[in-house]
């Protein structure tokens, strides 16, 4: 073989070499990839699987809490039963253990209070009933002491206020009728009680005070007219 041969098959064997070389460093780097994606991929299950069990845990945990709560609320009513029942079983025992002498005392008691509420009862009905007779006896008194002729005046007097006012007191009868010196007030009593047997009027519960300086601002009697002719402001809406 000459030199010429031999640089030639030098050279091919330079070329194998690089290229086994070449081929061999892209199975290298073709592997080193797999590996890199096959940690990759490694490291992204333990991940996923860390993150489950820490929800397991969570999830056994909150469990856990709402099962301890819910038998401390059990736990919770129990007791407070059984404490009720105790003290309801004392406060038995007390009421039963009560001397019989304490029970009379208190029967005796409450017999004597009721007794005396009756007795103020009665006694208050006695009181309001001679009131009454002695009112209607000093009205009879004025009233034969006014005399017929004012007696009808006075009756006159109510009719026209009656009329005009739906409600009144005697101080609007007064102000038509006019005073008199020698007619006592307790007249006006028998005009109005005369007043209301003729159908006229209507005694009503309510009260005004008195405008008369005379009166010294009393409470005055209302009473309702059943010969109104002016018509109210109800009786006028529709």
């Amino acid at each position: 073989m000459n030199n010429q041969e031999v640089e030639r098959m030098t050279k091919k064997s330079k070329v194998a070499r690089a290229k086994q070389i070449a081929k061999a460093k892209q199975i290298a780097k073709a592997k080193a990839k797999r590996i890199a994606k096959a940690k990759r991929i490694a490291k992204a299950k333990r991940i996923a699987k860390a993150k489950r069990i820490a929800k397991a845990k969570r999830i056994a945990k909150a469990k856990r809490i709402a099962k301890a709560k819910r038998m401390a609320k059990r736990m919770a009513k129990r007791m407070a039963k059984r404490m009720a029942k105790r003290m309801a079983k004392r406060m038995a025992k007390r009421l039963t253990a009560r001397r019989p002498s304490q029970i009379d005392a208190r029967k005796r008691a409450a017999s004597e209070s009721l007794d005396r509420l009756a007795s103020e009862f009665v006694h208050s009905r006695r009181n309001r009933t001679a009131a009454e007779s002695a009112r209607d006896e000093g009205i009879d008194r004025a009233e034969r002491g006014a005399g017929e002729d004012w007696m009808l005046d006075a009756v006159l007097a109510v009719r026209i206020v009656a009329r005009e006012h739906p409600t009144f007191t005697t101080d609007e009868v007064w102000a038509v009728l006019g005073r008199d010196p020698a007619i006592e007030g307790r007249a006006m009593g028998a005009v109005m009680r005369r007043a209301m047997g003729k159908g006229l009027i209507l005694r009503t519960p309510e009260t005004r005070k008195s405008l008369r300086v005379i009166c010294h601002r009393r409470d005055l009697r209302v009473w309702r007219s059943l010969v109104c002719q002016r018509r109210t402001a109800k009786q006028r809406t529709p």
